[in-house]
């Protein structure tokens, strides 16, 4: 039997092991990758990160396409940010946490809301956190346990699956956690610590199922929270995902194909020529998707993961808030709709530089904001 919302406390569980649980240290660590990524952001922009890794990445994957003037306002409104270990994510998941840092400055934040997926239980339906409070390194998170409640309601009359994590379900799980200390920090950081969290873990749902959700979540995510101009308050939205995940451990070593440029279909111990290429073969692959993710086609997104099977972890909570997006943009009469959202790229990491054999392994990660236009 699942758990009632708000009744147990998260512990930081991975505090120690996938980051240091000194305070200290890591405010120290989170404040300096934060000012490293808006010192580079501000001197020569995003899109050259992925550019060393991929000479064909396109230009949608550095930011979506826009239909607003060039007069409207723009206010952050969420972020996609990697969860591996901060040694090996934390950098990049700074270019994302400076825009939540911007927006809680500005006091456009009413609540934060995660959607994070699930690495340890099978689940085939959306599971809340049954947590009144969320425990970091840096002091504790509050969790908005009424506003998941009439989530809960209103996703339940809808017939849609959900449930409630329990505690060992919610702490074994990492993607979640890895958000949270920069949650906290920004928290501090803008002297807002009284902004709740919502916390939703997005199984492996049928692609149907996630746009039934993303109609019902606009109305809970969007529609009742919608900002009257860009000095009004909102939900802020954080995605959980890391990228690619190449090598034999992860079940999943694409390589580029015999015509693929300085690529001569050999791969043995000595051809370094040859292996250095599956990075920026990597690189491209994550790119289609991040300029799926931009255009905010939720359908083509889908039909890309089936196609290339890249093993985005976070596919599911990304599909979700696509179609949540999608069902808040107007459609014309052609089907297309004008949307007042815009997706962007940040920054792209590669946990290996250039992986040698099939026993070698790499992971993604990718910083991405999302604005609303006004």
């Amino acid at each position: 039997m699942a758990p009632a919302l708000g009744s147990y406390t998260r512990d930081a569980s991975h505090c120690g092991s996938w980051y240091t649980n000194d305070p200290t240290q890591l405010q120290g660590q989170l404040g300096y990758w934060l000012t490293e990524a808006s010192s580079s952001s501000s001197s020569q922009g995003p899109a050259p990160s992925l550019a060393d890794f991929s000479e064909h990445n396109s230009s949608s994957a550095r930011g979506g396409a826009s239909t607003s003037s060039s007069s409207s306002t723009s206010v952050c409104m969420g972020i996609i940010a990697p969860h591996a270990g901060y040694s090996y994510s934390g950098p990049t998941a700074a270019y994302s946490y400076q825009h939540l840092l911007h927006a809680l400055q500005n006091h456009t934040v009413e609540r934060i809301v995660v959607l994070h997926p699930s690495h340890h239980v099978y689940l085939t339906a959306v599971a809340f956190t049954g947590a009144k409070e969320i425990q970091t390194t840096l002091g504790p998170i509050r969790c908005d346990v009424d506003f998941m409640r009439k989530v809960e309601q209103s996703t339940m009359e809808a017939g849609l699956p959900v449930t409630v994590m329990k505690k060992d379900v919610d702490e074994a799980e990492h993607s979640g956690e890895m958000q949270y200390p920069y949650i906290r920090y920004c928290l501090e950081k803008a002297g807002m610590l009284d902004i709740p969290i919502a916390v939703m873990m997005v199984g492996a749902l049928p692609t149907q199922q996630e746009a039934n959700f993303g109609k019902v979540l606009r109305k809970c995510f969007l529609e009742e929270e919608t900002p009257k101009s860009s000095n009004s308050k909102s939900n802020f939205f954080v995605v959980s995902s890391d990228f690619c995940h190449w090598g034999q451990n992860f079940d999943y070593c694409p390589c580029p194909p015999q015509n693929y440029p300085g690529f001569q279909g050999r791969l043995g111990l000595r051809d370094l020529e040859n292996w250095s290429k599956i990075s920026q073969y990597v690189a491209e692959l994550d790119s289609e998707g991040i300029d799926l993710i931009c255009s905010q086609e939720p359908d083509a997104f889908v039909r890309y993961l089936r196609k290339t099977q890249n093993t985005i972890c976070g596919r599911h909570p990304i599909s979700l808030f696509l179609f949540v997006l999608d069902a808040a943009t107007e459609k014309q009469d052609s089907g297309k709709g004008r949307s007042p959202f815009h997706v962007e790229f940040e920054h792209y990491e590669q946990s290996s530089s250039q992986v040698q054999s099939f026993c070698d392994s790499s992971v993604s990660y990718v910083a991405m904001k999302v604005s609303r236009q006004f």
